[in-house]
């Protein structure tokens, strides 16, 4: 996790150094089919993967993961717009067969996200789940580790790595012998959309990378690249000494 840490903090060759600890481990090994992705994701994985994960395993409240994406009774908090349902694992030049849709979208519900299994396999869910309320809470796997080592490697010698991640996610892959900083860090954030979609992370890259004009909607709302200060904490220090920050109601 060092190795994210300082990829946040610009600290790039350290950010290398710390995932090539990881890569060398032999216990950790990437995944290539859609079945072994979708079994990261549910209770008692036994991923090789896996780097850390929090056992779900309270005796009461438990964080059932599912009831956000993937409810039993309808209610769910996010679905997939109807663009990233129809394009977000589409094929282009470079890479074809993303093994990822599959365990992610069900093209019998377009509204729904069946990455987390819910158990209930009326609701055409990809995987069985055996006790969804414990799945893991998933902090770190490998997808990570080669995602962060060659975004902090740049384009000149980041290439090779994201290749290598690549080949255990898609069934071709033909990478450019080189490719423009800007191409590079394209695919890099597509690349952790399609890995991470439905867990939260979307926005902190956007945050991390500055690139605003990857959402069609932002219309230069900047100030959503900072989260409102609660009142209470103004009301405590007085409002002259906490300003809220820009762009939220004062």
């Amino acid at each position: 996790m060092l190795a994210k840490v300082c990829l946040w903090l610009g600290r790039d060759t350290d950010a290398v150094t710390y995932a090539d600890k990881v890569l060398a481990n032999p216990v950790f090994k990437p995944v290539t089919t859609s079945e072994d992705f979708a079994e990261m994701f549910i209770s008692g994985t036994k991923s090789t993967e896996t780097v850390f994960a929090l056992a779900n395993n309270r005796t009461t409240s438990y964080l059932r993961l599912f009831e956000r994406v993937n409810d039993t009774d309808g209610s769910w908090n996010y679905a997939p717009s109807s663009d990233a349902f129809a394009s977000l694992y589409s094929d282009d030049a470079y890479r074809q067969g993303d093994i990822r849709r599959a365990a992610t979208f069900t093209d019998a519900d377009p509204l729904r996200v069946i990455k987390f299994p819910n158990g209930n396999a009326s609701m055409n869910q990809f995987i069985d789940n055996p006790e969804p309320s414990a799945s893991p809470l998933m902090l770190l796997r490998l997808a990570d580790v080669y995602l962060t080592k060659a975004e902090a490697q740049g384009n000149a010698d980041g290439l090779e790595t994201l290749d290598t991640f690549l080949k255990t996610r898609y069934s071709n892959v033909a990478l450019p012998e080189e490719m423009s900083e800007l191409d590079f860090e394209n695919m890099i954030l597509d690349e952790n959309n399609r890995e991470f979609y439905a867990e939260g992370r979307r926005w902190f890259d956007i945050k991390r990378t500055g690139r605003t004009d990857l959402y069609e909607t932002w219309n230069g709302r900047d100030h959503l690249l900072l989260w409102p200060i609660p009142q209470d904490e103004r009301d405590l220090a007085g409002h002259d000494k906490y300003p809220q920050n820009p762009g939220y109601a004062q």
